[in-house]
């Protein structure tokens, strides 16, 4: 998804654009980035639009909005999209193996070793 934005003024516009008058528009898919809680502690995906309080709208999140720390276009954006993708995964397994070599260490404190 491409998203149509002024190269003056950088905002989502629709044609024509009359704020800033003699500027082209530019068309390109834009990776955003926003902070979440959990591991790895960041999200990203394609914007949709840019609102007009600064947040962008995601393909795929239903319409909700989030605060970017980064916007990154093109392949870069995609590249950093699926390098957080690995991540996320990569942290899931290890966190998987700490969880059964702790059961197993406190199995063995408590005398429930097999």
């Amino acid at each position: 998804m491409a998203v149509t934005y002024c190269s003056k003024c950088g905002h989502n516009v629709g044609l024509p654009h009359t704020k800033c008058k003699g500027t082209e528009m530019k068309k390109q898919t834009l990776y955003a980035f926003w902070d979440y809680d959990l591991c790895p502690y960041v999200l990203g995906g394609i914007v949709e639009e840019f609102t007009g309080s600064g947040k962008v709208r995601i393909k795929g999140y239903d319409g909700m909005a989030f605060k970017p720390i980064a916007i990154i276009p093109d392949q870069k954006g995609k590249d950093a999209l699926k390098l957080l993708k690995e991540l996320r995964e990569k942290y899931a397994k290890e966190e998987k193996e700490l969880k059964t070599r702790y059961k197993e260490i406190i199995q063995g404190i408590i005398g429930l070793e097999e």
